[in-house]
């Protein structure tokens, strides 16, 4: 298997959620905590200029003290003192766990696909020729807030943003 063949399997694979089949990897889907939102979201404004200056769209709640802190960021005056009153926001107005399960329920018909791409990956992985570093387990955070995911290498923790 070539390397954009199994890339595309990863990716493809990780662009879903689940357990997968005994003997292959596991992916769980993990609904992220206020504080895991509220860094992603400190996170998105803290590199603001960067990320639009690249063209990222960018989602972030949609509140007058979210552009607030876009300015102060846009300034340089952001900070880790900010992080707070992103918490802050997020619990007592914003964050709302069942929102992630709709992102959930969508994910769940695609099971069997998921548990074959798993086996696949598993059966072909001796014969790849890159380092990329499989794991037992996987987990997937869908997120509503920032550029549109991340991956973790070191951990296997791959961020999905869902709306």
């Amino acid at each position: 298997m070539n390397f954009f063949k199994a890339l595309l399997l990863l990716t493809s694979l990780l662009s879903f959620g689940c357990s997968a089949q005994e003997g292959t990897s596991t992916v769980t889907i993990v609904t992220p905590s206020i504080n895991q939102e509220a860094t992603s979201i400190w996170r998105t404004i803290n590199a603001i200029n960067f990320l639009e200056s690249q063209g990222y769209r960018i989602h972030l709640p949609v509140h007058p003290l979210m552009d607030s802190l876009i300015l102060k960021s846009k300034k340089g005056e952001f900070g880790n003192e900010d992080f707070q009153l992103i918490y802050a926001l997020l619990e007592s107005e914003i964050y709302q766990e069942e929102t992630y399960n709709q992102a959930y329920q969508k994910v769940e018909v695609q099971l069997g696909l998921i548990h074959e791409m798993l086996a696949q990956i598993n059966s072909e992985k001796a014969e790849w020729d890159w380092p990329f570093k499989l794991f037992d387990s996987y987990q997937v955070v869908f997120t509503l807030y920032g550029t549109g995911g991340s991956y973790d290498p070191d951990e296997g923790i791959i961020t999905i943003l869902t709306n």
